[in-house]
């Protein structure tokens, strides 16, 4: 596909012919008008990155991200693993635009929901689990981020081992956040950890 191809731009106006299509055909409760539209709003997430912040193209399709994921949360049923996954994407585009307290508020409620679904031992929870603690590093709560990171990357090693390639993004995050508390010694350590699984 298009969006596997990078070719955003390509992807979006496909995208929005098919969602019409469906619209016309199968109606917008049809589970085939959620898929698309949250491919939509993932879309319109990864043309903004295209551009630079100050850019009013950045902000333009960020917003429209953020209404397409507004219209899937429409869609699904509340406290629904799509409702979650929905909320999480929404407070990544939230954190994209600055507003970190918005977006620290939808990745808590995201976690809430896949916490009580799944449990704590689950992937989507872990992802989840990783991106609120993203949200506390922006607000520099470094700490609490730290706490979480700590305990994705106990169910991470749980998941894919401890030496598993799926830790990577975790030990990086844990050694930046080592870095930010200005504990070097432990973001080093984090760091070689990381090469290590590398190797």
């Amino acid at each position: 596909t298009y969006s596997n191809l990078k070719n955003h731009e390509k992807a979006f106006k496909y995208q929005l012919k098919a969602i019409k299509l469906i619209e016309r055909g199968l109606g917008k409760k049809h589970r085939s008008y959620y898929i698309v539209m949250n491919n939509l709003a993932n879309t319109c997430y990864e043309l903004s990155m295209i551009h630079d912040h100050e850019d009013s193209l950045y902000t333009y399709y960020n917003n429209l991200s953020i209404s397409f994921y507004s219209s899937c949360m429409e869609l699904v049923k509340k406290h629904s693993i799509d409702y979650a996954m929905v909320l999480d994407n929404l407070s990544i585009v939230y954190s994209a635009l600055g507003n970190d307290s918005l977006a620290l508020e939808t990745a808590n409620k995201a976690v809430d929901i896949y916490r009580d679904s799944l449990g704590r031992k689950h992937l989507d929870y872990s992802i989840a689990l990783s991106n609120l603690s993203l949200r506390y590093n922006d607000l520099g709560y470094n700490g609490k981020a730290l706490e979480l990171q700590e305990e994705v990357l106990g169910i991470n090693e749980e998941i894919y081992g401890i030496d598993g390639f799926g830790n990577i993004v975790i030990l990086n995050n844990i050694a930046h956040t080592y870095f930010e508390l200005e504990q070097f010694d432990r973001s080093l350590e984090s760091f070689l950890l990381l090469n290590e699984i590398y190797q």
